[in-house]
């Protein structure tokens, strides 16, 4: 649900995109917390949506965390994020179990299920918003028709927002091909993309073409 409030407990992990980052990327408003302690304090004065908890990037199973967090979630639903979740008891909870390895797609369905009041499949990016059930995306004050790959590549872009993406993976991703002999149709739909999201297509501030690699998302 667009501007949903979400509480994360996590860690930084070197090497490794934080969770409330990609969160972000997508509209919600996050507010980070380092334990249950501090998550707690913020529940009482944000009032949030949803709760994650990030157990892995904690370096624990988060048994004894969601045991603590049950006197004050008050109905707030919980997504644990785990390495493995024998022994996490989830009884009482409107909650959600997640096991790495797992794509960040599949977090942003498990959010979806458990977010209130959500009843289309969107996507939201900075501007964009994207409904991937009717393909049609809102962005400057438009709305827009895209086609199925349109639709799957500006899923990939803001999958991977401000990473270059080759033009070989796009390729590969979205036309199942590792044929490089002409991406003439490539261009095509970005062209078609950057209609429907940039302000002036001809001088794309979200879509960029990176030389000789690919492109890339700036939100």
């Amino acid at each position: 649900m667009e501007n949903s409030n979400i509480i994360i407990i996590e860690k930084t992990r070197r090497g490794t995109l934080p969770l409330s980052v990609s969160l972000m990327k997508r509209g919600y408003s996050v507010v980070t917390a380092s334990g249950v302690g501090e998550a707690e304090r913020f529940v009482e004065t944000t009032h949030p949506d949803l709760l994650i908890l990030d157990a892995a990037s904690l370096h624990t199973s988060g048994s004894r965390m969601v045991h603590r967090l049950s006197s004050s979630l008050n109905g707030v639903p919980l997504i644990v994020v785990t390495t493995n979740d024998l022994g996490l008891n989830l009884n009482g909870f409107h909650a959600e179990v997640l096991v790495h390895p797992f794509t960040i797609r599949k977090l942003f369905n498990r959010i979806k299920r458990l977010l209130p009041g959500d009843n289309g499949d969107y996507l939201q990016a900075g501007p964009i918003k994207l409904n991937t059930i009717t393909r049609r995306v809102q962005c400057n004050g438009r709305e827009t028709n895209l086609s199925p790959r349109c639709i799957e590549v500006l899923i990939l872009l803001i999958d991977k927002s401000g990473y270059a993406i080759k033009r070989e993976t796009i390729m590969k991703r979205v036309w199942h091909t590792d044929y490089m002999g002409d991406t003439r149709t490539l261009d095509v739909h970005i062209s078609w993309i950057r209609k429907a999201i940039e302000k002036d297509p001809s001088q794309p501030k979200l879509v960029k073409t990176i030389r000789g690699v690919g492109f890339r998302l700036d939100l």
